[in-house]
Parts: C-alpha cells; structure tokens; sequence
C-alpha cells in the first residue's frame, strides 16, 4: 500500500524524540537481584529497542504498571546502556568505561575486566534487540583487542558462548582475535587452572578452521587478512563497506564512521 508524502516513517528512520516530549513519561527499571531503581524516559526506550517497545506499548502488565524487572542484569552493564541512550555517545577510554559504568577498577585485571564489561554489554543490546547500540559495543571491542593485538581471556570466550547464538558476530570475531594473537605465553597469565578444557567445542573447532585458512593464505599476500572493526559490519550497500574500508586503510584502530558518527563522548 502506498504511503503519502506526510505519512510516518519506518520505524528504524524515525527521528529522536525531544527531550520535551520524552520528559513527561517515565518507566522504572529494576535492575540485579537488589532491583536497583532506574528511572528512564519511556520515549527513549521505546525508539531504540524493539524489546522494550512491545513491552511498554502492548497489553502487558509491565505497560500497564510502568515498571519492568531485570534481575539477571548487573547495575555496571545498565549503566553503559542508559549513559549511550540519553548521550548517544560510547565512553572512550578504558577510565571511561569503568567510570560510566561504575565498575570497580582492578588494576591487576584492568583488560580481563573491560572485555567481560564490553561483552556483557553487547549480549545485553543483542537480548534487548538495541542494534544500534550493540553495533557500537563491537566497534568498541573489536578495535580496542585489534589496537593492543590482545587474545581474548578464556573465561570471557566462554561466557560469550553461553550466552549468544552460534551465528553470532561477536563470536566469529573472538575466533579471529585468538587465531591472530595467541601465542603460547598467554596461557601462563592469570586464567584458573584447568579452564582450557573448558572451552567451548565449537569455539575450538572454528579456530582450527580458521588458522588453516591463515597459514593456507600465507602464499598468497592478497589473501592476508587484515582485521580492522569494519570486517564485523553488516553495511547495507558495497558502496558502504567501500567507504568503511577506505577510511580505515591506514589505521587497523579507527572505529566506522557509518555506524558510530554519532558518537562524541570525551576521552579521559
């Protein structure tokens, strides 16, 4: 059926509420076993995830009484997604993440801690159906290990597998940050004994896969993989990913203008 030039937009191509318009109504948020109060404008919510739009304008008891429950979501996760819906904006730095996200700094276990954070946060936009933001945790992720050349932490592979699909992106970039970073010495940091034999069977059977292709692509140079945060994008046109690409030829740190123009948070 044919729309008139006044009619609504779609969905995702509908404009940001005004802060004037989203103030006169808010939802309470629960969060964690201690059901940690949020009070957060339902017109924000409800534009950017699918989930809390059914839920807060359908005939449920949770649009009825203006509060929903999360009590397998941590405080420190919620923090990070509340800071991106009001601000449109990611922390920046590793300082940043910790502070938005109130979450106790370890110096000892600084990057252990931020990529389990990071991850968190992305099951977190995958569950409640935030693409968006979801999108802008990977870029994030992804271009912080690429930066540092880091491997990820086996208990942060397995907790990524037990709580996202087989098909996931995040997944597959794991793989690629293990098949390209890990050297025998990173076994001997601080991981529990033992936790190797814990590692997901379809985690390990995509890193054999993998290094097979790489060592097979060592022959031919125009083959080499070069993993920059552009290679875990869906871009909706080749146009797009061209675009993506060529800005991010020369630097394997910068983030994705198409999905993360945007952002405008502060480095600390």
């Amino acid at each position: 059926m044919a729309t008139s030039a006044g009619g609504s937009k779609k969905r995702s191509k509908a404009e940001r509420p005004t802060l004037g318009s989203a103030s006169r109504e808010v939802i309470l948020i629960e969060i964690g076993p201690d059901r940690v109060k949020y009070y957060v404008l339902k017109a924000f919510l409800t534009h950017y995830s699918q989930y809390f739009n059914k839920s807060l304008n359908g005939p449920w008891k949770e649009a009825e009484d203006r509060k929903i429950a999360l009590p397998d979501v941590e405080p420190t996760v919620f923090n990070i997604f509340v800071n991106w819906l009001y601000t449109q904006a990611m922390p920046k730095s590793r300082s940043a993440w910790f502070r938005v996200s109130e979450l106790s700094w370890n110096p000892y276990e600084t990057t252990k801690d931020l990529d389990l954070l990071m991850i968190k946060a992305y099951i977190f936009g995958d569950r409640f159906a935030t693409p968006r933001f979801s999108q802008l945790v990977l870029d994030q992720f992804a271009s912080h290990n690429i930066c540092n050349g880091d491997t990820p932490w086996y208990s942060n592979i397995i907790y990524a597998y037990d709580n996202l699909s087989a098909s996931n992106v995040m997944l597959k970039l794991l793989v690629d940050l293990h098949s390209h970073f890990w050297d025998v010495d990173h076994d001997d940091e601080k991981e529990p004994d033992g936790i190797q034999d814990q590692l997901p069977r379809a985690f390990l059977l995509s890193v054999m896969r993998k290094q097979t292709k790489m060592i097979s692509d060592l022959e031919d140079k125009s083959a080499k993989e070069h993993l920059t945060a552009c290679s875990y994008h869906e871009h909706a046109t080749d146009e797009g990913r061209k675009e993506c690409q060529k800005r991010i030829k020369d630097s394997q740190c910068i983030y994705c203008e198409e999905n993360s123009a945007s952002e405008s948070d502060e480095d600390e």
